[in-house]
């Protein structure tokens, strides 16, 4: 669900989700690799509800890389909450993932939108999962990196959509060459450059 920002007070996030009573959030879940807040109050993020303790509501952005029980992880695959795991090896078909001290599989069409050309590149790397299988009393777990990854294209899209002017300059990377032109993201949104404007 859609959150505001409604303050930052230490350790947590107030957020207003539209109803009585706010949430609560930890700062830990919006903070970067040198410890700086990625967002203030005033901001929209999505959140999913952990749980609730008394009359407070706990959320989450994912469930992150320390210890979780086989229950939480079951709870994230019914609703959804991303889940950050480690890719830990290569294994037929895929990849090994360790995830709140949990083992799971990732399919090779599961990691990446684009085609996984070298394993290589996300081996010992960490990267948010959804649970898309859950099975066996979480003793096969089945996880994807690209639902995650779609997701926040399509969000980035929908706000690059609502800017784009005819005529404007962007910034973009190219993905693809093909003979008739040049495959280019800009932020979500794929775009393509004829071979006749890239002399």
């Amino acid at each position: 669900m859609k959150a505001i920002v409604a303050g930052i007070d230490g350790e947590n996030v107030f957020l207003d989700v539209g109803l009585k009573s706010e949430g609560v959030m930890s700062t830990a879940e919006i903070r970067d690799a040198g410890g700086e807040l990625t967002i203030q109050p005033g901001d929209t993020i999505e959140v999913f509800l952990l749980s609730r303790r008394g009359g407070e509501m706990i959320f989450t952005t994912r469930i992150g890389s320390g210890q979780a029980s086989l229950q939480e992880l079951e709870e994230a695959f019914h609703s959804g909450i991303p889940v950050e795991g480690r890719v830990t090896g290569e294994i037929k078909g895929g990849f090994s993932v360790t995830m709140a001290g949990q083992r799971a599989f990732c399919p090779y069409s599961q990691m990446d939108i684009r085609r996984v050309e070298d394993p290589e590149d996300y081996l010992d790397k960490s990267f948010s999962f959804r649970i898309i299988e859950f099975s066996n009393r979480g003793r096969n777990i089945i996880v994807s990196a690209r639902a995650v990854l779609e997701e926040q294209r399509a969000r980035q899209r929908e706000e690059l959509q609502q800017t784009l002017e005819e005529g404007m300059q962007v910034r973009g990377t190219v993905t693809s060459i093909r003979d008739f032109g040049a495959f280019v993201d800009i932020g979500g949104v794929d775009g393509l450059i004829p071979i006749s404007e890239m002399a």
